[in-house]
C-alpha cells in the first residue's frame, strides 16, 4: 500500500514546501485500476468513502476543522480509506486486518502487483534507475502536467492535452515528407496506444478518459519507445523527460 501512495504522491523532498498527498482522482483510479470500484459509476459511493474516513480521523483527534473536503488524501488517510473500503467489501463481518488482506489477495495482488511485474513499461518505472531519475525530476514534472491541466474541467490530463503535450515537447512530430493527414492519424494512433497502454487496454466500459499525473509519465515512457530511436529503453526515457523538462525550462506554450 505503500508503494502504491508513493506511486501517486511520489517521494516529494523534505525541502520542498509541497505536501506529499494524493488526489482524490487518483484515488479513484486506483480503486478503478485494481477493480475495487469503478472510478465513474461508483464515484458517489468513493467520494463517501473518503470523507467519512476524514470525520472519524478527525473526531479521533478532536479536531475542529470544517467539514473535511474529498479532494486530497494525506498518507494517513490514504490507508484509513483503505482500511474503510476493505471493511466495506468484506461485508463488515471480519476484523479490520482480515479485511485488508482480502482486499490485497483479491484485487490488488491480482491487478496491481501482478500486473506491474508483467507489463514492461511498468516494471522498468518501477526499477530503482527509473525511480532515481523520476525522484529528481518530479515536481519539475508535475508542474508541466499542471501548466497543461489548468485549462481543463477537471484539471486532469484528456487524450487531446496528452497529445498537445507529446507535440509540443517533440515527442510526436510530422516525418518528413509525410502527408498531413497521414501525420495526424499515425500521431493520433501512437497517442492511443500510450494513453490506453497505461490502463492495460482495458474493455471500453472499464476505459479511462483522463491520465492524473503518474499516468501521464507512463504514458509518455510508453509513447518514447515508439517515437524515439534509441536502442535502451532508458536511454529513451531519458530523452522523454529530458524533452519535457525542456518545456518547462522554455516558459511552455500558452
Amino acid at each position: 500500500l505503500n508503494d502504491i501512495f508513493s506511486n501517486y504522491a511520489g517521494e516529494k523532498k523534505k525541502d520542498s514546501g509541497e505536501p506529499c498527498t494524493m488526489s482524490f482522482v487518483e484515488f479513484s483510479h486506483f480503486l478503478h485500476m485494481t477493480r475495487i470500484y469503478h472510478a465513474y459509476k461508483d464515484l458517489p459511493t468513493i467520494k463517501e468513502f473518503v470523507l467519512e474516513t476524514k470525520r472519524r480521523l478527525m473526531a479521533a483527534s478532536e479536531s475542529k476543522r470544517e467539514e473535511p473536503s474529498e479532494e486530497f488524501l494525506s498518507r494517513e488517510e490514504f490507508f484509513a480509506a483503505v482500511i474503510h473500503v476493505a471493511i466495506e467489501k468484506a461485508g463488515g463481518t471480519k476484523r479490520s486486518s482480515g479485511c485488508v488482506q482480502e482486499l490485497v489477495e483479491k484485487y490488488i495482488e491480482p491487478h496491481w502487483t501482478e500486473g506491474r511485474a508483467e507489463d514492461k513499461i511498468k516494471s522498468f518505472l518501477d526499477s530503482e534507475k527509473a525511480q532515481k531519475l523520476l525522484t529528481e525530476s518530479w515536481l519539475y514534472l508535475k508542474q508541466v502536467y499542471t501548466f497543461y491541466v489548468q485549462p481543463t474541467d477537471n484539471k486532469v490530463m484528456t487524450q487531446e492535452c496528452f497529445g498537445n503535450v507529446m507535440k509540443d515537447a517533440g515527442l510526436l512530430m510530422r516525418n518528413p515528407g509525410e502527408k498531413a493527414t497521414v501525420a495526424e492519424d499515425r500521431m493520433d494512433t501512437l497517442c492511443l496506444n500510450a494513453f490506453f497502454g497505461t490502463q492495460g487496454f482495458p474493455a471500453r466500459q472499464l476505459e479511462l478518459s483522463e491520465l492524473v499525473f503518474s499516468e501521464f509519465i507512463e504514458a509518455a515512457c510508453r509513447l518514447s519507445q515508439e517515437t524515439l530511436h534509441q536502442q535502451k529503453q532508458f536511454d529513451k526515457w531519458q530523452l522523454a523527460v529530458d524533452a519535457l523538462l525542456d518545456l518547462r525550462r522554455n516558459g511552455m506554450k500558452a
